[in-house]
């Protein structure tokens, strides 16, 4: 009897993939080395487990700063940066400051995708790009014009008026002067009746500069004044 004849084995694709994985039982491309009755898969960077199978998830350490989103790639990630950041992480605040972000000399102040300038008194706005009226809140008195300028005003004064802001009366500071003269120099005040002026048992009267008798009856007084300490008539209670 002749026996039947062998049919050669053509290996399928599903079948070559499992002699395939029977020759290198390690997965994503790790290295198998063979051992007494086992093998040890030595996996490729972002790979891990016993066979290679795990993809590592490098977005697990939370890499991404800042509130960015992390998409994990193999042995990699990217980062998703909100406005405003910038890096590999996301960890850098862009500078949102230009030389032309704040106007009359307004210092910028980096934010979160977003600035604010620091104005220089006489200015406001967003941008400093407004010039306050310093006149607007009437600072000049007693009729005085206000003349707006770059952080300041100007007061012009009508006549008899001086001061920042008119504020100052030339014949009330007249008066002043005169008072702040009076007590530096004339502050010890002289006693006209040393020298017993008045006559006939006459009481002086002390005044300032001068002096008065009070006669007794029977006397009386020369032209009822009060007579200078100067002057070369005498209060002398005559009879």
């Amino acid at each position: 009897m002749v026996p039947p004849a062998i049919t050669p084995w053509a290996a399928t694709s599903a079948s070559a993939s499992q002699a395939t994985r029977a020759r290198n039982p390690c997965s994503n491309g790790g290295l198998c080395r063979d051992g007494i009755n086992n093998f040890v898969c030595t996996c490729l960077p972002g790979f891990r487990g016993g066979r290679c199978e795990q993809d590592i998830n490098e977005c697990e350490s939370n890499p991404c700063k800042n509130g960015a989103n992390c998409t994990d790639c193999v042995n990699s990630y990217t980062c998703s940066c909100p406005p405003g950041f910038s890096g590999i992480n996301c960890e850098i605040n862009t500078n949102d400051c230009t030389e032309s972000s704040c106007f009359n000399g307004g210092t910028c102040v980096d934010g979160i995708n977003a600035f604010t300038c620091l104005c220089l008194p006489g200015f406001t706005g967003s941008y400093c790009q407004h010039d306050i009226n310093e006149c607007d809140s009437k600072p000049c008195i007693n009729g005085g014009t206000c003349l707006d300028s770059y952080g300041t005003y100007k007061c012009t004064c009508p006549h008899g008026y001086t001061g920042v802001n008119c504020q100052v009366c030339e014949r009330d500071r007249q008066i002043c002067i005169n008072i702040v003269l009076y007590l530096l120099f004339c502050i010890s005040e002289i006693n006209e009746c040393q020298s017993q002026p008045c006559q006939n048992g006459g009481t002086c009267i002390d005044l300032i500069n001068t002096y008065k008798c009070s006669c007794p009856r029977g006397t009386q007084e020369v032209g009822w004044q009060i007579i200078p300490v100067w002057n070369s008539m005498r209060n002398d209670c005559l009879f």
